[in-house]
């Protein structure tokens, strides 16, 4: 019996469909049950054939995943304006983690509320960025990690349409507006949220949750403003490397006994 087929056994009532599903794609692909084309030679009196099994072409996928990561990287290199871009990376503190783990409909917002904090900053200089976000659930040491990827035009055009004006972004001003933004998401959607075992005092009031996320309110996040680069490559291609390729490259794989992996990561 499969190793994955025992670990579905186990936790088959709180593994989400998704991942099922991708499993299945990755452990089936390049075999005969996803089909298969078959080759034969234009010559009539060759009786040599090949058969090339179908990939899963899945993003999670060791294989696929690479592949589809290079396409991706293409495209977005061909529509993105090519002014100096910003890459910058939203964080938050590790004790609201499990708040965004546990109520997942909340990752919807997070991409917006970084996006708007930038684009409304613009929006008082007459100015309209280009700009496109990444969420991220994960670290590269693979433990939930709750953060966006955002990069922006340093620049935009002015409200008509007819000039580029160049615009540069204050990092503590930035740092405020998002930090707000997120603790306004979760107090505003606090009867919906399902609290850890370690919030379930904090989170029996709605005054005990709004002061335990006060506290962190004062304390600093980290906005991360990596250096501004002259145009949209190497930021696209990072976030490419970074997010749609499979969560292990298979080159970071140091052992697997069946049971355990270890894996490298820095």
């Amino acid at each position: 019996m499969s190793t994955w087929w025992l670990f579905y056994q186990q936790h088959r009532d709180t593994l989400r469909p998704a991942i099922v599903d991708n499993i299945i794609k990755i452990l089936s692909c390049g075999l005969s049950v996803r089909g298969y084309a078959i080759f034969r030679c234009s010559n009539d009196k060759c009786s040599h054939t090949k058969r090339i099994y179908f990939s899963c072409k899945g993003r999670f996928c060791p294989t696929c995943g690479k592949k589809l990561t290079e396409q991706w990287i293409q495209k977005q290199q061909t529509i993105l304006p090519d002014p100096p871009w910003q890459h910058i990376t939203f964080t938050m503190p590790g004790e609201l983690w499990e708040l965004f783990k546990l109520n997942r409909f909340l990752l919807n917002d997070l991409s917006r509320l970084s996006a708007n904090t930038l684009l409304k900053f613009a929006k008082n200089k007459g100015i309209t960025p280009g700009i496109f976000t990444a969420l991220h659930t994960f670290g590269r040491d693979l433990k939930w990690n709750t953060h966006v990827h955002l990069s922006i035009t340093l620049g935009g055009l002015t409200l008509d349409h007819r000039l580029w004006t160049p615009l540069y972004f204050p990092q503590q001003s930035i740092k405020k507006r998002g930090r707000y933004g997120i603790i306004d998401l979760l107090q505003k959607h606090y009867d919906k949220l399902i609290f850890p075992e370690s919030l379930q005092t904090i989170g029996a009031t709605y005054s005990g949750f709004t002061r335990w996320l006060d506290s962190h309110y004062q304390k600093t996040w980290i906005v991360h403003f990596a250096k501004p680069n002259k145009n949209h490559k190497k930021n696209v291609s990072y976030l490419g490397r970074y997010i749609k390729r499979p969560p292990l490259a298979m080159s970071r794989l140091e052992h697997y006994d069946g049971h355990k992996v270890i894996f490298n990561y820095s």
